[in-house]
């Protein structure tokens, strides 16, 4: 079966637990006997975000992985540093994320042509994994709304009409709308000021920044990575994408800016963004 390794944890004393994403059955959790021996073949093979054919032999608990034939293991990827670090994560949410014995072709070929993009840049951005946490959580059911208010259900467009007929010295100083976690997505400002008086959590997301999350939230990564996006408005949508996906899954999940040395990246991002909003 075609599967792409997801993850491997110790299991006794010379085995393993492999979890993959197969294209035919889901997420699977298999025993590799002996793996961890220096002799073992199988090892080198089972590498997270490896997309091979396995061989599997059901037992009684847990099935038996036999043999694993390597159909990629994008090796453009294990030689950059920077698209190493994003593809662990991706990999590592996936495998965080992905419930198991829920066959899904979708997510499936989600992984696979996100992994064979990334091996094929020339230039890797990490907009490139945000717009895979917002395609993935599209796939598990928890997209955000982003075509009209989730409240008062004002199309989109009608927002935009509406921030145009203002004068272009009021634009600045309005209340923006934003990401309204409870609700599930866009709010515009007449409700958001509505919600915030009784205490709602609702993080700013302007127009822009909800138009950008759309086109995200598509998946196609060619355009991903023409997107004309600056360091502030990456750092906006990052910051969007991570505290939506945060809440609405429940789980800390990994974030690139806590990566060496990209921490040093971000910093500087989040104060552009600070000195904007002074």
């Amino acid at each position: 079966m075609e599967a792409i390794i997801l993850s491997r944890r110790d299991w006794r004393e010379y085995d393993q637990i492999i979890s993959v994403y197969t294209k035919d059955h889901g997420k699977l959790e298999l025993l590799a006997r002996g793996v961890k021996k220096i002799v073992s073949k199988l090892s080198a093979q089972l590498e997270p975000f490896s997309y091979v054919m396995l061989a599997v032999v059901p037992g009684k608990e847990i099935h038996h992985l036999t043999t694993a034939q390597p159909l990629s293991i994008f090796p453009n990827i294990r030689s950059n540093l920077e698209k190493m670090l994003a593809a662990q994560m991706v990999i590592a949410v996936a495998d965080r994320l992905i419930q198991g014995g829920q066959k899904d072709s979708r997510l499936f070929a989600l992984i696979k042509s996100w992994l064979a993009h990334v091996e094929k840049t020339q230039i890797f951005r990490w907009l490139l994994v945000d717009s895979f946490f917002l395609s993935l959580l599209a796939l598990l059911g928890f997209s955000p709304i982003l075509d009209r208010c989730v409240l008062c259900a004002k199309t989109f467009r009608a927002m935009v009409k509406e921030e145009l007929s203002l004068p272009s010295v009021v634009r600045p100083s309005r209340t923006k709308e934003g990401l309204y976690f409870a609700g599930g997505g866009l709010i515009c400002s007449s409700c958001r000021i509505t919600k915030e008086k009784i205490g709602e959590e609702i993080i700013d997301c302007g127009l822009k920044e909800a138009s950008d999350l759309q086109i995200l939230r598509k998946g196609d990564w060619r355009m991903v990575e023409r997107f004309a996006l600056g360091d502030t408005e990456t750092w906006q949508i990052h910051r969007l994408v991570m505290a939506f996906a945060t809440y609405h899954t429940e789980r800390k999940l990994p974030d690139w800016t806590t990566l060496t040395p990209y921490v040093i990246v971000a910093s500087s991002m989040q104060q552009t963004v600070n000195n904007n909003n002074a």
